[in-house]
């Protein structure tokens, strides 16, 4: 979406699609309800600076805001470092319970804290 197509009308039908209020807009916007709905109606013309945030929402899934967007992607990022770490514990303990002269004495260790031994 281009900076020029950000029209009153265009805002308007973008903030229905996301299923947000005027006032529910103009939090994630940082202005007033009012504010909005002086954009939305052409009464005061949509400053340039608010162009980036409001181009991003329209890329945003339905019923979210780019925080939700992006606390979504904090978790999913959290999510896949979680995989990556388990994947390497794995692959260690694994390394760790083959039995080879090097780590012998490691995986009898680690056996015996498993099993309750000391």
């Amino acid at each position: 979406m281009n900076e020029e197509k950000i029209t009153p009308k265009w805002l308007k039908s973008l903030r229905q699609a996301k299923k947000l209020t005027q006032a529910q807009l103009g939090s994630v916007l940082n202005v007033s309800g009012t504010t909005v709905r002086y954009w939305e109606c052409g009464r005061v013309k949509i400053p340039e600076k608010y162009f980036d945030l409001i181009n991003e929402m329209s890329s945003v899934g339905r019923g979210e805001t780019p925080q939700r967007r992006d606390e979504k992607t904090s978790v999913e990022a959290k999510l896949r470092r979680a995989e990556i770490i388990e994947r390497h514990l794995s692959a260690m303990y694994a390394e760790l319970s083959q039995p080879n002269s090097s780590n012998a004495g490691h995986t009898s260790k680690l056996r015996s804290s498993r099993h309750g031994g000391g």
